[in-house]
């Protein structure tokens, strides 16, 4: 047998084995918490997750749902609509969409397996411990069984960033163009999961157009499934509603306002439209503070277009995918943008406590809405390492976790078996903080000053290390930029979805760091000689 289909095999069996692993962890889990899950679905049978449309309309007239659709992007719609139908019933309808939770978790585990295993040129026993510790993390499990499973985009975001990251790593490191094709997929993809990515594929062309040798091949072979799909969808969005924008949300504006409230910063931006006073319905908006911004005479010519839209689609388009609603989320935006360059000290600060959220353990969003299971409150950020340090001294760390039960708000809770690496999880937030916000820079200034001394090209195994950590850390911090620019609340949430990035980044800037050490030590040891692999310069 070749030493690259031995490869290959090792390759698939250290993927089985972290499916199979996954997958028995989320059917113990299930079956373990089966009875709460179904008298949680009992005690809250209206709950439902405002980002899709409604259910009935989904289930029953999906096709004509999808054309109408803009609120939110358009694949979390279609695989909901799918369950529905094949699920009616509302106790098979949550099980099935905790299945896809897990299989979307699973298939993230494995697809980290093969980019960190990439990464360290193959070999598997390091990438496949870490994928191992990675599906058993109690994030996951927590954000699977939050809002009765509706928040599966998080998990399909999830999969397809660290696919998208790992198909970036390729076409750096070959150069084929059907790798760039394959992450111009994942590009497009992306965008219609979750809107925070809607802007991620114009970065990556620049960086696919800079690092192959067939530049314009290889960008053509990016851009044209993002064009297809991510374009598609635009250009049906513009169609229907007139509206043409690479954002994949309609609620842009609506949720820059909510941070805004959030952050006690509605005040301000109140007096700063009343000021500019134009449109004069915006100023109905805020004037006074409403639960939900809405101008109390809305412009006339959407109006029009919603009276357009139910008489050939025969639906009720809900409010908030109207296109009444468009518009006036659309001049949020650009009132925001406008108070943003006034007061941009406001919104930096705004945004730095959005940015310490980002950083809390996922987990700690199943104490917000209805989750069946959460954590104790008060769990400490990434960010805080001194209270962090304290909370494991004093035996609060790791948090305890909870199952719940009753209606929401007034959720009863009890203590809760996971069978998750509880003990690691204080640590691995330190580890992963510290690596993100330290150790990249640090190697980064390293690997600069070894470039100018004339140390060559970087050996071929630390370049691909090099490779994985810029790529996921640049992605990482698109992640966090985005969102904490908009969100303040829910930013743990959104970093579900970077969250095997962090995982790569965490893992090989760590081992690239003691590479480093040890590269050092050597050197004074044996008196001077560079002991460092180095390749020719070209």
């Amino acid at each position: 047998m070749s030493a690259d289909a031995s490869r290959r095999r090792g390759g698939i069996a250290a993927a089985l084995l972290v499916a199979a692993v996954g997958l028995g962890h989320r059917i113990a889990i299930f079956v373990a918490h089966r009875a709460a899950l179904d008298a949680q679905v009992d005690a809250n049978p209206l709950w439902y997750t405002g980002q899709h449309l409604p259910l009935p309309m989904l289930r029953d007239h999906l096709v004509t749902a999808l054309v109408l659709l803009q609120q939110t992007p358009p694949l979390s719609n279609l695989l909901l609509g799918l369950i529905a139908k094949a699920m009616p019933g509302p106790h098979a309808l949550v099980h099935a969409l905790i299945a896809l939770q897990a299989a979307l978790s699973i298939g993230a585990a494995v697809v980290l397996q093969r980019l960190l295993a990439w990464a360290a040129g193959g070999r598997l026993l390091g990438a496949t411990l870490v994928s191992l510790a990675f599906v058993l993390d109690t994030d996951l499990v927590v954000l699977e069984y939050n809002s009765l499973g509706q928040t599966f985009y998080e998990n399909l975001g999830m999969l397809l960033a660290v696919a998208f990251a790992l198909a970036l790593c390729r076409v750096a490191d070959a150069g084929r163009v059907r790798d760039a094709a394959r992450a111009g997929v994942f590009a497009g993809l992306l965008a219609l999961t979750r809107a925070t990515w809607s802007f991620v594929a114009a970065p990556a062309a620049l960086f696919v157009a800079l690092v192959t040798p067939r530049r314009r091949a290889a960008t053509l072979a990016f851009l044209a499934p993002v064009l297809l799909l991510h374009g598609g969808w635009v250009t049906k969005n513009a169609v229907v509603y007139g509206r043409l924008t690479p954002a994949t949300s309609s609620w842009t504006g609506y949720n820059l306002y909510n941070g805004l409230r959030r952050a006690g910063l509605e005040e301000p931006f109140r007096r700063f439209v009343i000021a500019r006073g134009d449109p004069s319905w915006l100023v109905e908006m805020v004037d006074p503070p409403q639960l939900l911004p809405w101008p109390r005479t809305p412009p006339a010519v959407p109006e029009a277009r919603d009276r357009a839209i139910a008489a050939w689609s025969g639906l009720d388009n809900p409010l908030m995918n109207s296109a009444t609603a468009a518009v006036a989320f659309g001049e949020l935006e650009r009132a925001f943008s406008a108070f943003a360059w006034a007061h941009p000290a406001l919104v930096l600060e705004k945004m730095a406590r959005a940015y310490r959220l980002f950083w809390l353990p996922p987990a700690a969003y199943g104490r917000m809405y209805l989750a069946l299971f959460c954590l104790d409150d008060g769990v400490p950020g990434g960010l805080d390492p001194a209270a962090i340090v304290a909370g494991v001294v004093a035996h609060r760390l790791p948090p305890q976790a909870w199952e719940t039960s009753g209606t929401y708000p007034a959720l009863a809770r009890r203590p809760a078996r996971l069978w998750t690496l509880r003990w690691l999880e204080p640590a691995w937030l330190l580890a992963e903080t510290s690596a993100v916000h330290v150790l990249v820079p640090l190697l980064g200034v390293a690997w600069a000053i070894r470039r100018l001394r004339g140390g060559g090209a970087l050996d071929p195994a630390v370049r691909r290390r090099a490779l994985a950590i810029v790529v996921c850390w640049t992605l990482v911090g698109y992640v966090a930029l985005v969102s904490s620019i908009g969100e303040l609340g829910e930013n743990m949430r959104f970093r579900l979805g970077a969250e095997p990035l962090v995982w790569t980044v965490t893992v090989l800037a760590w081992a690239e760091a003691a590479r480093l050490v040890r590269g050092r030590q050597n050197l004074r040891k044996w008196g001077g000689a560079d002991v460092m692999p180095r390749t020719s310069s070209g």
